[in-house]
């Protein structure tokens, strides 16, 4: 029989060479653009200027084709959604909108829609621990195609909630200050989404209130310019949880706080090479949102400790913190700490683990 390590290093060359696969079938199958700049009227130009200067990553296509749509839930419409849009007063008027509640917005990754089951789970989550707005953001014809373009539709879909957050604001007395009240929730190619937001809303002298990075993904954006890629800079306060890293997610430290369970790679559970390919690769990644899920619904507690590795951390080096400790997740910015942060979790529902 293989040994564990053996195994687990079959496994992430088995990752990798997928991930590799489809980061050529981007650029074999679309090829390479003749436009070196799109403009999309009030969404603005994107072009391959420096620092954007990749051809793997594609131009954003048109709105019309990533038809982005916003469903709005309330505890007064738990189970319906409300559609609203950037532009429609209308719209708003008949929604349960209510800017003095804060506003969670839940972006999801590539090949995902809002009838990806963990959405649905989330925004239940979160009414259920909070009276707040949830908007699903549903960007589907822009994620459901091939990586490198769908990582190009990120830059547009960005600026779009940007743009919706602006009309949210100028509907309800317009004070930049209330960009504070928004929070973006973004999984995968979503927390690169939830950057772009950010430093949209930025450029317009507003300041987003919080960003919570699930895995944000790695290929076309880890080790890039800040502008490329979520940064410390696109809100009030970033924190990021690390489940798939160095190969679907992000191995870079992108937040103020960075949380790696488990040393954001390889998660209990997700060991199983009688899966099919694509549930081996998918598994570490999507344990971020699960994750974050568990953690608003509150069963356990998700302390994490500052150390300088998670060798150190499994030593037992790393047992206390200046303060109170941070919990990875929904209360992760409840202390305000910075820097790299480790836990351990277990393999099921709730993951709850002894850290």
């Amino acid at each position: 029989m293989l040994g564990t390590s053996k195994v687990r290093g079959i496994q992430a060359m088995q990752k990798s060479n997928l991930i590799m696969l489809v980061i050529l079938a981007s650029f074999l199958l679309i090829g390479p653009s003749s436009a070196t700049e799109v403009c999309y009227l009030k969404y603005g130009c994107f072009s391959y200027a420096p620092p954007f200067h990749n051809l793997l990553m594609k131009l954003p296509q048109h709105p019309s084709e990533v038809k982005t749509q916003y469903l709005l839930f309330t505890r007064s419409n738990i189970d319906h959604a409300q559609s609203i849009y950037d532009s429609s007063q209308i719209m708003l008027q008949n929604s349960n909108f209510d800017i003095s509640r804060r506003t969670i917005i839940v972006v999801h990754g590539w090949t995902e829609s809002a009838s990806t089951p963990w959405f649905p789970k989330m925004k239940n989550a979160l009414l259920d621990r909070e009276d707040c707005n949830v908007i699903l953001v549903d960007w589907s014809g822009g994620s459901k195609t091939l990586y490198g373009q769908a990582a190009g539709n990120t830059r547009l879909v960005g600026v779009q909630i940007a743009e919706l957050i602006k009309f949210l604001i100028s509907s309800n007395g317009g004070s930049h200050d209330l960009a504070g009240r928004f929070y973006v929730i973004g999984f995968s190619l979503g927390g690169q989404i939830a950057g772009y937001v950010g430093s949209h809303l930025r450029a317009n002298g507003m300041t987003l209130g919080r960003i919570t990075g699930l895995d944000p993904a790695n290929p076309y954006f880890s080790y890039k310019d800040r502008a490329v890629r979520l940064d410390p800079t696109d809100a009030a306060y970033v924190d990021v949880i690390h489940t798939d890293a160095p190969l679907v997610g992000t191995p870079q430290s992108v937040g103020h706080i960075d949380f790696w369970p488990n040393n954001g790679r390889q998660q209990p559970g997700c060991f199983d090479l009688s899966e099919s390919l694509f549930d081996i690769v998918s598994c570490d990644h999507f344990r971020a949102p699960e994750y974050y899920i568990a953690s608003v619904q509150n069963k356990c507690s998700w302390k994490a400790y500052p150390c300088s590795s998670y060798l150190a951390f499994k030593l037992g080096r790393c047992k206390s913190c200046n303060g109170e400790c941070p919990s990875l997740g929904y209360d992760a910015d409840r202390t305000k700490k910075k820097g790299n942060h480790y836990l351990k979790t277990n393999s099921e529902d709730p993951f709850c683990g002894s850290s």
